[in-house]
């Protein structure tokens, strides 16, 4: 038998076995992973917030979880882009953000009936921040020689806020109430009040990147009457432990998004864990979670429900996608190793769910 032929026949015979070899892995890999879903609330979402039973969103139109549930409901306008929530007071109900052109008008619900509420302020509301009995908003004046941003607050009747003796002249990201005070997270610091006069607690924070964003505070959430969690474009993490105040860089590489809320284990309730949004290139987004008890400010990993191997994943995995906003369900059965139903806005792919895998919510 001619050599040749017995070489050829041997490389075809190797180079087919690896082949099939490699084949049968990516074949396994894809086979295994979970089928991307149509979202039922798809493009870039506002914030999710919660008034402790139903979740709310807004795309356009306005949303609600209730019964495991999304349904649309009624909206008092077109172009709905923000929505919050106040749990108690006076001005108690649902908020919602409408756009139109330049222009924003802000609508509160009541006994499913929705109002008007005209802004007093200069310009237009931006944003708006349920802070347990009270909203908060940031307003902006545009105009040739740059952006004039304000901050107010609103409980029957709107209040500009101050830091010090001055007005708030950056833009505002979020706000809550612990205990008897509020506290904002703002473009220049952390601030603390109780009327409407605020005071610092952590200045801006330093930037990490010479072509980035500053290192503004993005998002703020609380867990009832013993922790507040800040989070910094940079990576920075501002905390208060039922008083007891730090902050702390656990992120060195990737930006927080301003996504944030504490994540509780139903099937141990020692275990609490803050959730925050990161994002950096197309594999390496979703979250992170930071350890709040029992050790607080512990650990800092990256959940196995979001793992994202050799860019192989589908675009249902929350690891690909730069996460706006994320929170837990209300008390609910776990699903997984004591997780909670979780729901998060993504930038691009609307909104996502933590049900045994992250996928989209249908």
């Amino acid at each position: 038998m001619n050599l040749k032929f017995i070489y050829r026949t041997i490389f075809i015979f190797i180079a087919g076995t690896v082949f099939l070899s490699c084949f049968n892995t990516v074949f396994y890999m894809v086979q295994s992973e979970v089928q991307p879903k149509a979202p039922i609330i798809n493009g870039s979402p506002s914030k999710i917030v919660s008034d402790e039973t139903n979740l709310y969103t807004a795309n356009g139109s306005i949303w609600k979880w209730t019964n495991d549930k999304w349904s649309e409901i009624s909206a008092p306008a077109a172009g709905i882009h923000d929505v919050a929530y106040v749990k108690s007071g006076g001005a108690a109900g649902l908020y919602a953000l409408s756009v139109d052109n330049a222009n924003t008008t802000l609508y509160r619900q009541d006994a499913d009936i929705w109002t008007k509420i005209p802004f007093t302020g200069n310009g237009n509301i931006q944003s708006i921040y349920g802070a347990e009995d009270t909203l908060f908003a940031a307003a902006a004046v545009f105009s040739s020689s740059g952006t004039v941003f304000t901050a107010w607050k609103y409980d029957g009747g709107f209040t500009q806020i101050k830091k010090d003796a001055d007005n708030f002249s950056a833009c505002i990201y979020g706000a809550v109430k612990f205990n008897s005070n509020y506290y904002i997270a703002a473009a220049d610091g952390v601030y603390i009040g109780t009327g409407d006069t605020f005071t610092l607690v952590k200045e801006q924070v330093e930037n990490r990147w010479t072509t980035a964003s500053r290192g503004e505070w993005m998002g703020i959430a609380v867990d009832g009457v013993k922790y507040v969690i800040a989070v910094s474009r940079s990576g920075y993490v501002y905390f208060n432990n039922a008083g007891a105040e730090s902050v702390t860089q656990p992120e060195t590489t990737y930006r927080f998004t301003g996504a944030v809320c504490f994540w509780h284990d139903l099937s141990d309730e020692t275990r609490i864990y803050a959730l925050i949004g990161i994002r950096s290139t197309s594999y390496t987004n979703g979250y992170r979670e930071l350890q709040i008890s029992p050790t607080p400010l512990g650990s800092y990993t990256t959940p196995e429900t979001i793992s994202v191997q050799d860019g192989n994943k589908y675009a249902s995995t929350i690891g690909t996608q730069a996460v706006k906003s994320i929170i837990q369900a209300p008390r609910n059965e776990p699903i997984d190793d004591g997780r909670p139903l979780l729901f998060a806005a993504t930038q691009q792919y609307g909104i996502r769910a933590y049900r045994g895998v992250w996928n989209a919510e249908e």
